[in-house]
C-alpha cells in the first residue's frame, strides 16, 4: 500500500512539474528568464537589498465567498478592482511568468474575473485560479472561463458524498460544483482548450474513506490530475506548537510579490505562520517596500530567525 501511494505521489507531482515546465517555457523571455537567474543568485548568495523584481504575483482577487469553510478566514463582499490589477501587471508583465487570481476569497465571485484572466493573457503571463465551483453561473460562463487563455483551474473538492463534502464546507451544494465541473470539462473538450484542471482534496481523517472514490472519478471525468494536500488548519496547530527555530532564509520575497483585496503586501502565503504585512500599495510604491527593512529581515539569514511568524515556518 505505502508503495502504491507513493508511486502516485510522484506520478502526481511529475504531471504538476511538467506543467509548471512547460508553462514557464511558454511565457519565458530573454527578461524574464534572466530576471529570473537574477532572483535566484540573489537568494543563494542571502542578499537582503536585491535589484530583480518578482517572477510570479499573487493578487486576491475577491474576499467574499459563501462555502463557509470550517476554520477559514472572515469573508466580506470586496473585490481588487480591474483597473489596479491592470496597473500591476502593466508593471511587471516584462518580469512575471504567472499570476495566481485567489487567495481567501471566492475568485469567481469577481464581477471582472474574465477581464482579469484575459488581460493577463494578453500580456503573456500565465493564470492560475482555485475555486470552490459552488456558485451559479449560466452555461455561458463556464465556455467563457474555459476560452479565456485561463492556464490552470484548480477545483477544491473534499469528498464525493453531501455527508463527507458538507463537513467541512459548510454551505457548498456539492451537486451544483460536479454539475459546473462536467460543464467546465465538456466546453474544454469542446473547444479544445488546454485548459489544466486539478481536483484538490484537502485530507481530512474523516474523508479518507472517499479519497480513492474521487481520484477514480476524477480520472472517469477528464480532469488532469488529483492532488491531496495538507490541511492547514493542523499545519497552523503544529506550528504554533513549534519549538523550532528557523535557520534558513526564505526564498518566497525574492520571487513573490502577494498584494491581497486591501492592496496589503504579504511576504508569503502561509497565514500558519502569520508572517504579517510588508506595507501597503496605497501608501507606498512597490520600489519603497520591495527593499524596505522589513522584507530585508526576511532575507537575511540571520535576521529571519527573530520574527515571531518566519521563526516557526518550515517552508
Amino acid at each position: 500500500m505505502f508503495s502504491i501511494s507513493l508511486i502516485r505521489h510522484y506520478q502526481i507531482t511529475g504531471r504538476l512539474w511538467k506543467r509548471h515546465a512547460r508553462t514557464v517555457i511558454r511565457y519565458a523571455s530573454i527578461r524574464k528568464s534572466c530576471n529570473a537567474l537574477r532572483s535566484l543568485w540573489h537568494f543563494a548568495r542571502g542578499n537582503t537589498t536585491i535589484s530583480s523584481k518578482p517572477i510570479f504575483l499573487k493578487v486576491e482577487l475577491s474576499r467574499y465567498c459563501t462555502v463557509d469553510c470550517t476554520g477559514c478566514f472572515p469573508k466580506e463582499y470586496r473585490f481588487y478592482p480591474f483597473e489596479k490589477f491592470k496597473l500591476l501587471v502593466d508593471k511587471f508583465e516584462r518580469y512575471i511568468f504567472m499570476a495566481q487570481l485567489y487567495e481567501i476569497g471566492e475568485p469567481l465571485h469577481h464581477p471582472d474575473l474574465l477581464k482579469c484572466i484575459d488581460y493577463a493573457h494578453k500580456k503573456r503571463i500565465a493564470t492560475v485560479v482555485s475555486t470552490t465551483l459552488s456558485l451559479k453561473k449560466p452555461d455561458i460562463y463556464w465556455k467563457e472561463l474555459v476560452t479565456s487563455g485561463l492556464d490552470r483551474l484548480i477545483v477544491a473538492i473534499d469528498g464525493t458524498t453531501e455527508a463527507v463534502y458538507n463537513r467541512y464546507r459548510t454551505r457548498g451544494d456539492l451537486n451544483l460544483v460536479m454539475d459546473n465541473l462536467k460543464k467546465i470539462l465538456h466546453f474544454r473538450k469542446e473547444s479544445r482548450s488546454s485548459l489544466f484542471v486539478e481536483w484538490q482534496m484537502i485530507d481530512f481523517s474523516w474523508n479518507q474513506c472517499e479519497q480513492n472514490s474521487a481520484r477514480k472519478l476524477a480520472a472517469e471525468l477528464g480532469c488532469d490530475t488529483f492532488q491531496i494536500i495538507e490541511d492547514a488548519s493542523e499545519l497552523r496547530k503544529l506550528a504554533k506548537k513549534s519549538k523550532k527555530t528557523r535557520d534558513r532564509n526564505c526564498i518566497w520575497p525574492y520571487v513573490l510579490l502577494l498584494v491581497n483585496v486591501y492592496d496589503d503586501v504579504l511576504p508569503c502565503f502561509k497565514p500558519a505562520c502569520s508572517p504579517g504585512i510588508l506595507g501597503n500599495l496605497q501608501n507606498s510604491s512597490f520600489d519603497e517596500i520591495w527593499n524596505d527593512q522589513e522584507v530585508r529581515r526576511i532575507r537575511s539569514r540571520d535576521q529571519i530567525k527573530l520574527r515571531d511568524g518566519c521563526r516557526i515556518c518550515n517552508e
